[in-house]
């Protein structure tokens, strides 16, 4: 595996209910881009990793493709690794305001901790 990891996003950010976080970044020609993400108080979020394309398509309403090694739905906590050739690729955070099934449903914001790292 790789070892210089360099920091491409680290922030909290909050989601409000029914809104979602979305950013763009270039993953490394050769090496892997991880993800990760930790909701510390609110409700689940729903997670895409696509392309610019799938980014622009989600953006616009209509149907996208996503990346299979992303977690979708109703997570507090989620780390993914895709394996990288260089492209651009979109990820998105959604508060759909569910806090799952048990919990019935929520009007507070999403307060997570998002890093994405590349590493070649």
């Amino acid at each position: 595996m790789a070892q210089n990891p360099t920091t491409l996003f680290n922030d909290t950010v909050q989601i409000s209910k029914g809104e979602y976080f979305g950013t763009k970044f270039r993953g490394p020609v050769d090496g892997i881009v991880e993800i990760s993400l930790t909701v510390r108080n609110g409700p689940k979020v729903d997670l895409f990793l696509t392309d610019e394309r799938g980014y622009q398509n989600y953006a616009a309403g209509r149907q996208f493709r996503e990346y299979k090694e992303a977690p979708t739905t109703s997570v507090k906590e989620a780390t993914i690794q895709k394996r990288s050739s260089g492209k651009i690729y979109a990820l998105i955070v959604e508060n759909n305001g569910s806090g799952g099934l048990l919990s019935g449903f929520s009007r507070k914001a999403s307060k997570i901790n998002l890093n994405i790292l590349s590493v070649s």
